[in-house]
């Protein structure tokens, strides 16, 4: 797994660098080289059977199933840790967690290390974070490892959830509250970033990092009635993932409505696996 990890974050930097010239997308007069945009969508303890394509008879993810169905899916991918902030500091830096030094969830990501933001960043993408952090905060807040703008919970956040905002030029820390699924107001947020960056012309990179189905499972209410005849404990699991399913779906809605779709890299995966 860590060799995935790791290669996924060097290509990331050669598609950046101009090293893969076959990545090249649609240039602009902010970005001739046509870098592609790139989104990082990270459930939080989501189990890789968790959706209807893995053969979940119950759960109603249609929006999942068709990026799954129309995009490169890896079955065989394995997270770097079996829990959060671990993993999370792997998908940022492409580093295992026993080589950098973090292997549980009690404690921060270590000062120094290079996450793909900042290398985004330096090769001039405008970056943003949404949603749950969980690897600290101090030198490893994210906007001291990379981001531009931060709209970030500390650790899971769910329905009705509240954020920190900031941006790396003032790091106010403002709080801001969000109402009904946590999902949901997480995306709408960051979909303004993505919104105003693909009118400026540049590439930009956004990690969007949900709270959800992070135990304990509270759904909002339109998202519980997909499961009727389920125990509510249940319909609040399944709720949770339904409406991660429909911030992609959004998400996805939103890319080709911008008309950067076929220029952005769209990665979903969970940060532990369940």
């Amino acid at each position: 797994m860590n060799h995935i990890i790791r290669f996924s974050f060097i290509t990331l930097t050669s598609v950046v660098s101009g090293s893969f010239s076959a990545a090249a997308g649609v240039p602009t007069a902010d970005d001739p080289a046509g870098r592609p945009n790139i989104i990082f969508v990270v459930a939080d303890d989501m189990g890789f059977k968790d959706t209807g394509y893995s053969g979940n008879s119950v759960a109603k993810t249609p929006h999942l199933d068709r990026m799954a169905a129309e995009g490169l899916r890896l079955d065989s991918f394995c997270s770097a840790h079996g829990t959060c902030s671990p993993g999370r500091m792997a998908i940022l830096t492409g580093r295992t967690p026993l080589r950098a030094r973090m292997v549980t969830t009690v404690g921060p990501m270590q000062e120094g290390e290079v996450t793909v933001a900042a290398a985004l960043k330096k090769a001039g993408y405008e970056t943003g974070h949404f949603g749950k952090w969980g690897v600290g905060t101090g030198e490893t807040h994210p906007l001291k490892v990379g981001f531009d703008k931060a709209v970030w919970s500390r650790g899971y956040f769910d329905i009705d959830a509240a954020f920190f905002v900031g941006d790396s030029d003032k790091r106010d820390e403002r709080p801001v509250k969000t109402t009904g699924e946590s999902s949901v107001a997480i995306m709408e947020i960051a979909l303004d970033f993505i919104g105003r960056r693909a009118k400026g012309g540049r590439p930009f990179f956004a990690q969007i990092c949900f709270g959800s189905p992070h135990a304990p499972h509270q759904a909002a209410g339109e998202f519980k009635r997909l499961y009727p005849d389920l125990p509510e404990n249940e319909q609040n699991l399944w709720g949770e993932i339904s409406g991660l399913d429909a911030a992609v779906g959004k998400l996805r809605e939103e890319l080709r409505g911008l008309g950067i779709a076929d220029n952005t890299l769209l990665w979903f995966v969970s940060d532990n696996g369940g």
